[in-house]
């Protein structure tokens, strides 16, 4: 809606969030995961498969669209950018 109305819009991303619900890219045992949309996200975060396997995907799809109106995305962490 601010962008509809011209305003310059940034987002300020601190850490994997936007592609991960666990936020660090990493499963329940700590092991590493190895990104989104690889796996049931939900399963991996409510301990048991998901009734839709598309919803980790959509919900990755609309967050990049919100994403996506931005004029920057910026971030504090070098280990985020990279």
């Amino acid at each position: 809606m601010a962008r509809d109305f011209g305003a310059r819009v940034v987002a300020t991303v601190h850490e994997y969030w936007f592609l991960c619900q666990r936020v660090m890219f990493q499963h329940p045992d700590g092991m590493s995961c190895p990104g989104p949309a690889q796996r049931d996200c939900v399963e991996c975060v409510l301990g048991k498969p998901s009734a839709d396997p598309d919803e980790s995907r959509r919900r990755f799809e609309t967050l990049k669209r919100a994403l996506s109106v931005c004029r920057r995305v910026v971030t504090p962490s070098r280990f985020v950018v990279d």
